[in-house]
């Protein structure tokens, strides 16, 4: 784009460049040396993309076999005791969540049925952890259709937001644009079918169809699913890039912590402010 590996130093004085990511190459890895050691004779800071990048997490160490250097991959286990202690915490904070936000949900379950003709709860079919399917709960925000309504997302895209005709009732609008209708979902984790923070599930039809078109995704069965997620802080929230959404619920699997779901649950609100949809 900018120039040949031979024009580094002219091109890197042109426009500034003060560091320089090496990526897969078709080239042999004596040129890719060469390169290193030039970028650090004009004093340019080097980043190397190592290859099976998918399985690195934030856990990665570097170790010596020799003068050999390797990466020692520390990868979390899904089904080990630091998801146990996640899954252990989320049902007493979803009880305190349930008391404390209880006014607010009868209110909002008062201002629903007001709303129109239907139910306060909208369920539905949803795929969580190791393809168990399960009712996922939310406040009705829209009419209820006189005849069922298919969607098929746009190509590459996750479903989500506005699917077909916008049913929005008022309350419905506010409710999704808050985030609110979400809430009855703490339900979902005191059963123990979802967790407070992890990837957003998705509907049977949809999750099989994304499971054959894209690899690694089924990856997101591993885990329970969340009210709040890594993808849906990070701005993919409604109809946004289904890759892009595989990789972020991946790399949370990958690099979990308490500390990154705490850092995901205050990021939650603001998130959902800036949007102004649902996942």
């Amino acid at each position: 784009m900018l120039g040949s590996p031979d024009e580094l130093a002219e091109v890197a004085a042109s426009h500034g460049v003060q560091h320089v990511i090496f990526a897969f190459t078709s080239g042999s890895d004596q040129e890719l040396l060469n390169l290193t050691r030039r970028c650090e004779q004009l004093e340019l800071e080097v980043s190397l993309v190592p290859r099976l990048f998918e399985s690195m997490n934030d856990r990665v160490a570097l170790d010596w076999v020799g003068s050999l250097p390797v990466l020692g991959i520390r990868p979390l286990d899904p089904k080990g005791w630091q998801f146990r202690v996640k899954y252990a915490l989320d049902k007493p904070v979803a009880l305190l969540g349930l008391i404390a936000l209880s006014p607010v949900m009868l209110v909002l379950a008062i201002a629903v049925k007001l709303s129109s003709p239907g139910p306060v709860l909208f369920r539905q079919r949803r795929i969580g952890q190791d393809g168990q399917v399960f009712e996922m709960l939310k406040f009705r925000s829209m009419h209820i259709p006189s005849e069922d309504v298919e969607y098929v997302p746009p190509p590459g895209f996750a479903p989500g937001g506005i699917e077909g005709p916008d049913r929005r009732t008022p309350i419905g609008r506010f409710l999704r644009r808050s985030g609110l209708d979400e809430l009855p979902q703490l339900i979902n984790v005191l059963r123990g079918q979802m967790s407070l923070v992890g990837p957003r599930p998705e509907r049977p039809e949809f999750a099989i169809a994304f499971g054959n078109e894209l690899d690694r995704y089924t990856d997101r069965h591993r885990v329970k699913s969340g009210i709040t997620g890594w993808a849906q802080v990070s701005g993919l929230r409604g109809q946004t890039s289904l890759v892009e959404r595989v990789d972020m619920d991946n790399y949370y699997i990958r690099n979990w912590s308490l500390s990154l779901d705490l850092k995901i649950a205050l990021l939650t609100v603001p998130a959902v402010l800036r949007t102004g949809d649902d996942a």
